[in-house]
């Protein structure tokens, strides 16, 4: 039987016999769109997870604007690698961990984010040799073999002693339980890591840069289009809307994600059942640059 909403995926064709507030809270849900440069970074990813032990691993800082695609990326990994809960009395395993680094780091904070992922039974005062020795039992209880960290740059707020401390507990924490570590953050992370020699040497970089117009970004919009719950077809790839919504989102993916849920909603309270570039540019509160100046005025 042919779809009453060809334009869409299945899933979201069949979210349309339900009210507007259903559909609408479909548009708020999260959700992974494939992409190319995305792909690239998810195969890096398992091609390091399936590596061997060692305890000199490459490992890999994802470098990327605010709002454009890292944390989700390193969700959508973790998602791919879940916890397998061991059937029939089997062990647990859990091959990746995702943390994100404390706001005010240092050797401690580190420890505590990773052993509060592990389940560990610690307390926050213990002293940083008994979490060493937590850390080391459970990776190896549970098969861990690749530690995430997003927000990476964090570090960079610490004073040089402290970034030192951080940086050394990494590098510690990856070759003695033999991790594949994987960094993301803005470019300051990559400016942390390239202060320490030997751990420059160990983190290849990749980049998630911002989109330019051109057939990736129209086949993202493409994709888009089949998760927006509206009864025609909006045409975001025409040229006129594509250039625009590219405009305003500044050429990142979550701007553009968040553009497209606001303006959807309001074309589905409207009852207009499709997107015109009036709706996306009321979306707009402001872009990313305008919050950057404002933010400017108040220091």
């Amino acid at each position: 039987m042919e779809s009453l909403y060809p334009h869409l995926s299945p899933k979201t064709a069949a979210v349309m016999s339900q009210d507007n507030v259903a559909r609408i809270a479909y548009v708020r849900e999260k959700r992974w769109i494939t992409y190319t440069m995305a792909k690239q970074a998810l195969d890096r990813m398992k091609w390091l997870l399936d590596g061997p032990p060692s305890k000199r691993k490459v490992n890999m800082m994802i470098i990327a604007e605010t709002n454009n695609g890292k944390s989700h990326l390193l969700e959508r990994f973790y998602d791919l690698h879940p916890i397998d809960p061991g059937r029939d009395g089997g062990q647990t395993v859990s091959p990746v961990l995702l943390i994100e680094m404390p706001s005010a780091p240092d050797e401690g904070r580190i420890y505590d984010e990773i052993l509060s992922m592990l389940n560990a039974p610690f307390r926050h005062s213990d002293r940083v040799s008994k979490k060493k020795d937590l850390l080391s039992y459970y990776v190896k209880l549970l098969g861990v073999r690749m530690l995430m960290i997003d927000e990476f740059q964090h570090i960079a707020v610490a004073t040089p002693r402290r970034q030192r401390e951080c940086l050394n507990t990494i590098k510690l924490i990856g070759s003695q339980q033999e991790l594949t570590i994987v960094g993301a953050g803005v470019k300051e992370a990559l400016n942390v890591i390239n202060s320490d020699p030997q751990l420059a040497n160990r983190f290849e970089p990749f980049f998630l840069l911002k989109w330019t117009y051109s057939d990736d970004y129209l086949r993202l919009l493409a994709s888009f289009e089949k998760l927006l719950p509206l009864r025609q077809q909006s045409g975001l790839t025409d040229e006129r809307f594509a250039k625009e919504l590219l405009g305003l989102s500044e050429g990142l993916i979550g701007e553009m994600a968040t553009l497209l849920a606001r303006a959807t909603e309001a074309a589905i309270n409207d009852g207009k059942e499709r997107l015109t570039l009036d709706y996306v540019k009321n979306a707009v509160w402001a872009t990313p640059s305008e919050r950057k100046r404002a933010l400017g005025r108040f220091h």
